[in-house]
């Protein structure tokens, strides 16, 4: 059964304002994301969740990424591979300083699932911030946007999701196993706001946003763009295993034709989590055993 972690209140109200943070990144005014984020990290040093070294990995990605946006040439180059290398530590969870709550401890989801627990990644998470905050990735200020901008790529995301789950199965990965706990609640709000907002922020709105701008003028630099950012994506995923990596490429290709037929960062973070939503309510979750 799904074990939910009790926490200090200090630690719920540390997630609550990074949570908060990420949606405040599509309210008015635009100063409002940068306000959230200085409660967010003071938030989590108070409840411990932050020490000293993790301000400093935050100021750091956020100097780089100021540097990237203002740069040109070998310079701005300079810079990206920079904001690359650091992002991915955080991502990787390989700076120190971050000290992340389990929100979800040990849950078997379903019977022949493996265990699975939940962090609540204030580095990842504050990454994901800080690329779409400080990049200016395009964002829709409203719903009746965002259904103008998703409707014309629906196809795109139904296959994806349908494609990325058939491939699981047949790879053995997960099997089809429908169910329904009260932990969803839980791992909903963060796997969208942390994981598919940072995963996206980075593999779209600036990897392959950067990857078409440099190819800009070549034939097919939207389709090279495309197989390198979902490339890129399988490859980060290479923990889990060949497998995963298969995988992860295969939905990753789904998020960027996505992402480039409609250049709205949105549409590609809510394919991102309709795939793992699906997986977590209609399969083995995280994987079978």
């Amino acid at each position: 059964m799904p074990s939910i972690e009790p926490l200090p209140i200090a630690t719920l109200v540390a997630i609550g304002a990074l949570l908060a943070t990420v949606v405040a990144l599509w309210l008015r005014p635009w100063w409002l994301w940068i306000a959230a984020l200085c409660a967010t990290i003071l938030a989590g040093y108070v409840a411990g969740l932050l020490e000293g070294p993790a301000g400093l990995a935050i100021s750091l990605l956020a100097f780089l990424l100021l540097r990237f946006s203002a740069g040109t040439g070998p310079v701005r180059a300079g810079y990206g591979i920079a904001v690359v290398v650091v992002s991915l530590l955080l991502a990787l969870h390989l700076l120190d300083g971050f000290h992340n709550p389990i929100v979800i401890r040990d849950a078997v989801l379903s019977a022949g699932a493996l265990p699975y627990r939940q962090h609540a990644n204030f580095d990842k998470g504050l990454a994901g911030v800080l690329v779409v905050g400080i990049l200016g990735v395009a964002r829709l200020r409203s719903a009746a946007s965002l259904r103008t901008v998703a409707r014309p790529v629906g196809p795109i995301v139904l296959v994806t999701i349908g494609s990325a789950m058939a491939a699981a199965v047949a790879l053995g990965f997960v099997r089809f196993d429908p169910h329904w706990t009260p932990a969803f609640w839980v791992w909903a709000p963060i796997n969208l706001l942390l994981t598919c907002v940072s995963e996206e922020a980075f593999f779209r709105g600036f990897l392959q946003r950067e990857a078409e701008r440099l190819l800009d003028g070549r034939p097919r630099a939207a389709t090279m763009a495309v197989a390198a950012s979902a490339l890129l994506f399988g490859l980060a995923h290479v923990a889990g295993g060949g497998r995963y990596v298969l995988l992860a490429t295969l939905a990753g290709t789904g998020y960027a034709l996505v992402y480039q037929r409609t250049g709205r960062i949105e549409t590609s973070i809510l394919t991102h989590f309709g795939v793992n939503a699906t997986h977590f309510l209609l399969f083995t979750y995280p994987a079978s055993t």
